[in-house]
């Protein structure tokens, strides 16, 4: 079963096309919703979430109209990009609310597990205006686990989490997908990602799909671009043509495509006497994948 399909979905906000005849599917497991900040990644959730309707098309989640999939017990738990609570009451009061409201048996079990699961029992007791912005981000995607969803919808998890947070969420997603539950993540930061081979993403770009893939794929372009940053970049452009490097530039970078990781030491070499402030690989950010998809479909390519 795909646990969300949209199908010539359209949103428009005014005279802003949000959502520009989108279609895709997720399957079970782990499932990514790629796009830089502005390409329709928020307003896709919040139609899943049945916060907001599409204008047209067609959207279902766990094979159900998104409006009614939470209607006879919780099946999917959301994280949303704007959330807010009471700053007058603790992290533990919200979550016991959240419990009751869903109707779930034993809600101090539920809470006491996912609050220990995100690492959140010592503030628990504590009033959520004195959260920083880290721990209000906890405390949210303690909200979307409560009650073992099915289903666990992110919406930029990793936003206001610090290296050690950010790791710690990676591991849960991992341990949730083991479990057996789907998690779909929202985001527009790969670097979380790129341990990872199983999984599907969607990237999307103003408001339409430029790819549906296997996170594999999108990992082995990552792993095979060198991201090369200096003054002036046309100098650094034309010294790695000349040596007989695939390359280009995008904003402030040059982009270089390598088929092993011993062709930096090549790059480097090529570069002397030039001034170079950065070379790295697997630092691609979701607007260079943009510009790997546009040329030559690189994506999509299914070659090692």
């Amino acid at each position: 079963m795909k646990v969300v399909e949209f199908k010539d979905v359209y949103k428009f906000f005014g005279n802003t096309v949000a959502l520009d005849g989108v279609s895709f599917s997720m399957p079970q497991g782990l499932s990514l919703l790629l796009g830089p900040n502005g390409s329709g990644k928020s307003t896709a959730i919040n139609i899943m979430a049945g916060l907001i309707r599409q204008d047209r098309g067609y959207v279902k989640v766990l094979g159900e109209d998104p409006r009614d999939v939470n209607r006879e017990g919780r099946r999917v738990g959301f994280l949303i990009e704007k959330y807010w609570f009471y700053d007058f009451l603790t992290g533990y009061d919200h979550l016991m609310l959240a419990a009751k409201i869903l109707g779930l048996s034993e809600p101090e079990i539920h809470v006491k597990k996912v609050l220990k699961v995100v690492q959140l029992s010592e503030y628990a007791h504590k009033a959520v205006g004195t959260y920083s912005k880290g721990t209000l981000q906890k405390l949210a995607i303690a909200h979307a686990l409560l009650g073992d969803p099915e289903l666990i919808v992110l919406d930029e998890p990793f936003a206001n989490l610090d290296v050690e947070t950010s790791a710690s969420l990676m591991n849960l997603i991992n341990e949730l997908v083991r479990e057996g539950r789907s998690v779909l993540v929202s985001t527009h930061v790969l670097s979380h990602f790129k341990e990872l081979r199983a999984g599907h993403a969607v990237l999307l770009h103003k408001g339409k799909v430029m790819c549906e893939v296997e996170l594999g794929n999108i990992m082995r372009v990552l792993e095979k671009t060198v991201v090369v940053r200096g003054e002036p970049l046309e100098a650094i452009y034309r010294a790695l043509k000349l040596a007989g490097f695939r390359c280009f530039t995008v904003e402030d970078k040059v982009l270089v495509k390598v088929s092993h990781h011993e062709e930096l030491q090549e790059i480097i070499k090529a570069l002397k006497g030039i001034k170079v402030v950065d070379v790295r690989s697997g630092v691609l950010e979701i607007e260079d994948l943009l510009n790997l998809l546009v040329d030559e479909d690189e994506i999509n390519s299914r070659g090692s």
